[in-house]
């Protein structure tokens, strides 16, 4: 549905901001995009959203080129971007009815379309109060019914929960997997990496512009948190030259290793450190969570970027 092929821009010579980008959002699924500050996730949906023209590689949504073709782009597509504030002035009714005249739903759909939209957000009964008479959470599930309001198959939502308090982000996550049920292809942003966790069936890393490898595909592989009597620095270069470990990250006084594919048991790995002198204090099972994943991506990413050993 939403198909990211090499995707590269830079807005100068001096940095790229996306470096050969690519990824799927299939239809009917939700995928988070998660990375620090100036990572490149804000530029990626814009690209995707026909918002800018980026210098290489290529975007669809649903079988439909951004560059070539946007109006078909925008007419697939639904963006919310950071911190969309609707027009306060307006109420609930009028805001949905200016979104649904800019995307250009005729004037027989537009009545049936904001009611629905109205329902859907819990707002029927306020679709003549101005929008500044609501609370942050209902502003937000406003912003993402006027996103929807010509039907679109794609969505891409930057921050759609920032700044709500817990119970509306449990609200606008249940809408969004709803979404998803529903068949629509959803590509969300957020820094709470628990929330991506919570809603998403795939997740992309970026770091400097780049997709990084372990994302929750990795989920499967078992972790393991060693720790050694000392010698840790020696211990951690060992073991990432071991073909049962596919990555090692040295985490305060321990390392947390991650097993190569179709290896279960860190038996191996064990002998091979008492087998090299070091002595083996703690060989603990680590829950392998989008969070524990994220840090140690990071943690590579400074690793290579500082001249230390890729994992």
């Amino acid at each position: 549905m939403i198909n990211v092929e090499s995707l590269s821009h830079s807005y100068d010579r001096a940095r790229t901001v996306l470096d050969a980008v690519a990824f799927e959002v299939r239809a009917g699924s939700v995928t988070g995009l998660v990375g620090p500050n100036g990572a490149g996730k804000t530029t990626l949906m814009r690209a995707i959203a026909t918002l800018l023209r980026p210098r290489g590689g290529r975007v669809t949504v649903d079988g439909h080129d951004a560059v070539r073709e946007p109006e078909r782009v925008r007419r697939a597509l639904g963006f919310l971007p950071e911190r969309a504030t609707p027009y306060l002035e307006l109420t609930c009714a009028e805001h949905l009815e200016f979104f649904a005249r800019a995307a250009g739903v005729t004037a027989a759909e537009r009545a049936a379309r904001i009611s629905r939209a109205l329902e859907q957000a819990g707002l029927r009964d306020r679709r003549d109060a101005p929008v500044k008479h609501l609370s942050k959470g209902l502003r937000q599930r406003l912003a993402l019914q006027a996103t929807l309001i010509h039907g679109p198959r794609a969505l891409v939502l930057d921050e759609p929960t920032d700044g709500l308090d817990p119970e509306s982000r449990g609200e606008v996550l249940a809408s969004i997997r709803e979404l998803a049920r529903n068949g629509r292809a959803v590509l969300i942003s957020s820094h709470v990496l628990s929330e991506i966790e919570a809603v998403a069936d795939d997740v992309v890393i970026l770091i400097d512009g780049k997709r990084q490898d372990a994302a929750p595909q990795a989920k499967g592989a078992p972790e393991f948190r060693i720790r050694l009597r000392d010698r840790a620095d020696e211990a951690e270069r060992m073991v990432s030259t071991l073909p049962a470990v596919a990555a090692v990250v040295r985490k305060n006084d321990a390392l947390l290793v991650t097993l190569a594919i179709g290896v279960a048991d860190p038996g191996d790995v064990a002998a091979a450190i008492v087998r090299a002198g070091f002595v083996l204090t703690t060989l603990e099972p680590v829950e392998t969570t989008l969070a524990n994943t994220y840090r140690d991506v990071v943690a590579r990413s400074r690793n290579r970027g500082n001249g230390g050993l890729p994992s």
